[in-house]
Order: C-alpha cells, then sequence, then structure tokens
C-alpha cells in the first residue's frame, strides 16, 4: 500500500525537481548559445526565463513517466501500485500536459534564442569558403559594416567590403543553432538537435490542441505509448534490464516521432502515406501513420506486460 501510494509522491517530486534543475541547466546552455567571442556570457534574462521554464515545464511532463517506471522497478508491489500508476500517466497527460503546451505558447517557447543575432568586430571568422573580419560588431538587421573578406580559393585576395546581414548570412547560419560560429566549432551536438527535437512535438502538440478533440486524441498516441512502457517493467529477474529496456525504448519512440517530420522521411510519406485510408483518417487526426504506429506499439507493451505478469503470478500459485 504504501509503495503505491508513494508513487504519487515520487511522481510530484521528480517533477519539480527536473523543472527546477532542468531550467537552470538550459538557462546556461542558452547563455553558451547566444554567447558572442568578445562580449560578455548573460546567464540570466527574466522574458528569456519565462519562456524556457514552460518549455522545460513540457519537456519534464514528457520525461516523466519513465523516471517514476525506474522507480517503480527498484520498488515493486502489487496491483494497486498499477492502479496508480494510471492516475499519475492521467494527471501528467490530461491536466499538466496541456496547460503547459498553452502556457509555453503563449510564452512563445519557438523565440527561446537571442533576438538578433550578432558577430562581435576585430576576430577572423571562416565561413568553409571566405575569411570575414568585421571592423564594427555586425548584427542581424542592422547597418552595413565596414568589412575585411579574405578568399582562400582565390590566392587569399583581399576585398574591402559594406556588409549588412540577415538571418541567412552565411556566417549566422554556418553558426546555428549558436550565435557565434566559434562556439559551434567549441561544441558538437549535432546529434541531439538532429535526432531529438522536443519543439517539433511541441508545435504539434499546440496545433492539435487547436483543432479539436479527436486530432488532440491522436496526438496523446505518443502519451500513451511512453506510458505503456510499464508493461516492460518487470520482464527481467535483474533491474538493471528492465531499467534499461525502458530507457533505450523510450529514446527509439522519441526518435521515431521526431523523424516522422524530418525532411528525410517526406519521400515515404508521400509515396507510401498518403491517399486511401490515411487521407479519410486525416479528417479526424493529423498524422494518421504516425497515430497508428504509436497505437500499436502501446498495445504490443501492454499485452507483453499482460502476459508476463500472469506468467509470473501463475509460477508463484504453483
Amino acid at each position: 500500500m504504501k509503495k503505491a501510494i508513494k508513487i504519487l509522491l515520487v511522481y510530484f517530486v521528480y517533477l519539480l525537481l527536473t523543472i527546477c534543475f532542468g531550467t537552470v541547466f538550459y538557462m546556461a546552455f542558452l547563455g553558451v548559445v547566444n554567447a558572442t567571442a568578445g562580449h560578455k556570457v548573460v546567464f540570466w534574462n527574466q522574458e528569456l526565463f519565462i519562456k524556457t521554464f514552460f518549455f522545460i515545464a513540457v519537456c519534464s511532463l514528457s520525461l516523466i513517466c519513465p523516471f517514476v517506471i525506474s522507480y517503480r522497478i527498484r520498488h515493486r508491489s502489487g496491483f494497486l501500485q498499477t492502479i496508480v500508476y494510471i492516475i499519475v500517466c492521467v494527471i501528467n497527460w490530461g491536466i499538466l500536459f496541456p496547460i503547459a503546451i498553452t502556457q509555453a505558447d503563449k510564452a512563445g517557447y519557438e523565440e527561446i534564442s537571442v533576438e538578433k543575432r550578432m558577430n562581435s568586430a576585430n576576430y577572423f571568422r571562416d565561413s568553409g569558403k571566405e575569411i570575414y573580419y568585421f571592423t564594427e560588431d555586425l548584427i542581424e538587421d542592422g547597418k552595413p559594416v565596414p568589412s575585411i573578406v579574405i578568399s582562400p580559393q582565390k590566392d587569399y585576395a583581399v576585398e574591402y567590403r559594406e556588409i549588412s546581414a540577415d538571418k541567412n548570412f552565411v556566417l549566422f547560419k554556418n553558426a546555428a543553432p549558436y550565435n557565434d560560429i566559434f562556439t559551434k566549432k567549441a561544441f558538437s551536438n549535432d546529434f541531439i538537435f538532429t535526432y531529438i527535437d522536443t519543439r517539433i512535438l511541441l508545435k504539434n502538440a499546440v496545433s492539435c490542441l487547436g483543432k479539436g478533440w479527436s486530432f488532440w486524441l491522436g496526438f496523446l498516441s505518443i502519451a500513451l505509448v511512453i506510458s505503456s512502457l510499464y508493461g516492460l517493467s518487470n520482464l527481467f529477474d535483474w533491474k538493471l534490464l528492465d531499467t534499461a529496456l525502458v530507457i533505450i525504448m523510450y529514446v527509439l519512440i522519441l526518435i521515431c516521432n521526431t523523424y516522422y517530420y524530418s525532411d528525410g522521411f517526406l519521400p515515404i510519406k508521400l509515396k507510401y502515406l498518403s491517399g486511401g485510408f490515411f487521407t479519410t483518417l486525416g479528417r479526424f487526426v493529423d498524422n494518421p501513420a504516425l497515430v497508428l504506429l504509436n497505437l500499436s506499439a502501446s498495445l504490443l507493451f501492454i499485452v507483453i506486460g499482460l502476459i508476463n505478469f500472469f506468467i509470473k503470478r501463475k509460477s508463484v500459485e504453483e
């Protein structure tokens, strides 16, 4: 009984800790992302903090179920524990998650970055084709800046230019998601930004929530598949294997749900997942193929959990 009720307490403690620490670390990360050589790194901005807080709240709510499952693996109990876990999932996905994404959308989660990119003066920056040296700070959509441009491919020919830059300026594009190309060269996180992009999922959640209940239920298929990982929490006698399996499957779920929106998956969607049945289903949910995939995986995890439960129960009785 105590172990079952304790899951509810663990849920709220884990949620509070992940939001607090996640916000602090993400603010520090943004300080690095927005840093510019020769300028002071800013780690605190009130407006940025509000945006970050709600964005991290959404991420934490998406992450919390595997944390709760890992606690359950280490403190296994009876059927009542499963009932309490279901209540936790309803609170998490049915109440708190919609509130969090609504507030994140109002706060402007898509604008968690510098308002205008900037490259500081008196530094040589290599774009890959040309080397730029600005005599003044170059600010996105700002005034033209006297600059020296060196072309290595032309025997290091030197040219004087008045350069004005928009968001598509080569140094800004090459530095993305960072503000300065120097920072991009110092930190490599292409895997994180390529394979797991929570902003894509958040954008889809906001869209589905505004379209109506059927679209929202369709999006919650990802909530169901994440929550149903509970069915994999008691497969092995070695608890570490159960924990590793849950974590691996959770990461794969996020990768699959993110990759579905990528340009690389677009030809498959156009060739195999459009027209006919998917068009009909698309009247009620967004991304029907992804919804069906999540529901199928959910059913698989639940069935595995039920079969494992009855097998172990029978072995105990014998």
